[in-house]
């Protein structure tokens, strides 16, 4: 197999090929690219290359297992259905379980970020800029640090306008995918919150959580227990059909968690949830019943797990996030 030096990633070339000349060629390609750009190689690559000759010099030699991310879309263009708030709350378990987890604020209404009262990013240097390549910046300065083992990449006022610039660019479907990238040895799982839509920012998502070898992936889909939400399932399952012909891709739908509910409300509840239970595939992985400790944690800007960590629903997503690790 040949590898052209600075025209391959030394950690895909090192994770592809186990060996004493795979590693001399990742090394060079790595000092090559670095010292044409005037800058020292990139510290998380060196860590990564570090750890593949440590496995080697212990004699593993099948492949060393390099640190990726988990990436998983909270989808629903249905607005209203508890997809922020379980966001940020399977977010907060994933992080009490030891997973460093990266929230994405990908909805332009901004939700996620006024729930966790972070401060949006500042303007000339957003996430939309650099999905767009209007900006040339390093991704990690927009990420705030909200609480250990959980971070955010928060939302601006621009994101208004991304729609409109992505239905300008090329490969528009990937751009969400492709800034990602820059995380991907930062963190064990992200979170996006997509915005309630069928568009071009949501396609990004379903993009961004395809399938891919040696990760884990795929949609988490939020419902309310009302007779609205099959129909607004049909078209998302349609949508994705469609989008992973066009793209030759493939993205898993996880399995829906019904929320927002309250069985007191009567009949259309609970046969709706019988509904969604009987659907098989996808299938029911979590249910969020309302309790005004997430609306409280809500209003505190802290997630329902540190605000009532004893809580039923701190137990409902931490259950979850057991279904999320275990997939």
């Amino acid at each position: 197999m040949l590898y052209t030096l600075g025209q391959v990633d030394p950690v895909t070339l090192v994770a592809g090929a186990a060996g004493p000349v795979a590693l001399v060629l990742a090394v060079g390609s790595l000092i090559q690219s670095a010292s044409g750009a005037g800058q020292p190689p990139p510290a998380r690559r060196v860590r990564r290359l570090c750890d593949v000759m440590a496995s080697w010099s212990r004699g593993v030699t099948e492949g060393p297992t390099l640190p990726c991310m988990d990436i998983y879309a909270m989808t629903n263009q249905k607005g209203g259905v508890g997809k922020t708030a379980t966001t940020i709350n399977l977010g907060a378990a994933l992080a009490e379980f030891g997973q460093r987890t990266l929230l994405v604020d990908w909805d332009p209404q901004g939700h996620l970020t006024d729930a966790l009262g972070i401060p949006e990013s500042p303007d000339g240097r957003t996430m939309k800029g650099l999905v767009l390549d209007e900006w040339q910046g390093d991704a990690h300065e927009l990420v705030v640090a909200y609480r250990e083992r959980l971070h955010v990449l928060p939302t601006n006022m621009d994101m208004f306008l991304l729609d409109k610039g992505l239905y300008a660019s090329q490969a528009r479907e990937m751009r969400l995918a492709r800034f990602l990238e820059a995380f991907e040895d930062d963190y064990d799982a992200c979170l996006i919150d997509a915005p309630p839509s069928l568009g071009i920012g949501t396609e990004c998502a379903l993009m961004a959580a395809r399938r891919r070898p040696g990760r884990k992936s795929g949609l988490i889909v939020p419902v309310e227990a009302e007779d609205s939400s099959i129909r607004a399932l049909r078209l998302l399952l349609r949508q994705l059909g469609i989008l992973c012909d066009t793209m030759r891709e493939q993205v898993d739908v996880m399995g829906l968690v019904p929320s927002r509910f309250d069985v007191r409300d009567g009949e259309i509840v609970t046969s709706m949830l019988e509904a969604f239970r009987g659907l098989g595939e996808p299938p029911v992985i979590g249910e969020i019943k309302k309790r005004t400790d997430i609306r409280k944690a809500w209003r505190e800007k802290k997630t329902v797990l540190e605000y009532a960590p004893k809580s039923e629903a701190s137990e409902w997503f931490r259950g979850l996030a057991k279904v999320v690790l275990a997939a």
